[in-house]
Parts: structure tokens; sequence; C-alpha cells
């Protein structure tokens, strides 16, 4: 009875790893998809009422930590340097952050037609992105999971 409980006990544990990978990539694609939304907001107040950079942070704010990130350290530095820093600080992938840093490069155009072309780059990068990611999860997600009930089996023989 007691190799039985251990058994599943360890079974568990490894399928809870699969489950933790599969949770990270998920969240790594919300996270994507609130930056979307984010851009989305963005493009509303520039295109809307030709708001300022600032301001335009904090409308997509709403949607994105790291636009409010951004807003905050807008009243210190520009608003380049302030999303750059935003990003550095708190984006992890390598792959957002070289999406997010060339974003921030182009928020040094001043005009209201220049950052409306940089939002539309930096979207349909990130919509590539957020495609080939929502496939990882959907294939990859299973297998994580599945591998990790395997990998606890093989434990589990190799043990008793």
């Amino acid at each position: 009875m007691i190799k039985f409980l251990l058994a599943t006990l360890i079974i568990s544990g490894f399928w809870c790893l699969g489950q933790s990978k599969n949770a990270r990539m998920r969240a790594r694609l919300a996270g994507l998809w609130q930056f979307s939304d984010g851009l989305q907001a963005m493009e509303s107040e520039i295109r809307g009422v030709c708001a300022p950079l600032p301001v335009a942070f904090e409308a997509a704010g709403r949607s994105c930590p790291l636009f409010t990130e951004a807003a905050r350290l807008c009243g210190r530095e520009s608003a380049e340097d302030a999303f750059f820093r935003a990003v550095t600080a708190t984006v992890p992938e390598a792959e957002e952050a070289e999406i997010f840093r060339s974003f921030a490069a182009g928020l040094s155009a001043g005009e209201t037609a220049g950052q409306l072309a940089n939002i539309d780059r930096c979207r349909t990068r990130l919509d590539t992105l957020i495609k080939r990611l929502e496939g990882d999860v959907t294939r990859l997600g299973r297998l994580y999971s599945k591998a990790g009930v395997l990998a606890g089996l093989l434990v589990v023989i190799l043990l008793f």
C-alpha cells in the first residue's frame, strides 16, 4: 500500500512539473495578448486625440502592465528610454524583448503618422509570434503533461 501511494505521489509530482511548463507557456502567450491589446489602446489614443506618448502609455497600461511601467518612467526620461527600461526590467524572453526594443526605438518618431506606423510594424511582428506560440501551446502543452507522467512512471519503475 505504501509503495502504491509513493508511486502515485512520484507520478503526480512529475505530472505537475509538466503542467508548470505548460502554464508558463500559456502565461507567456497571455502576456503577448495583453501587449497586443495595449498597442490597440495606444493606437486609439494617438489616432483619436493625438495624445502624447505618456498619455497613450497610460491608456495602454489598462491592458498591459509594461505600458504602466513605461508611463511611470516617462516623467523622468524620454518615452523611448522609458519604454526601453521597462522592457529591460520586465520582459525575460528574448524574442519578445527584441520586438519590444525595436518598438521602443521607433517611439522617437515625432509625428502621429510615424507613431502609428511603428505600432503597425510592432503589431505585425507580434501577431506572427502569437500565432507560432499558439500552435506551440496547443501541441507542446499536451506533450509536456504526458511527458511528465511518463517520466514519473519511469522513475517508479526504476525505484521499485
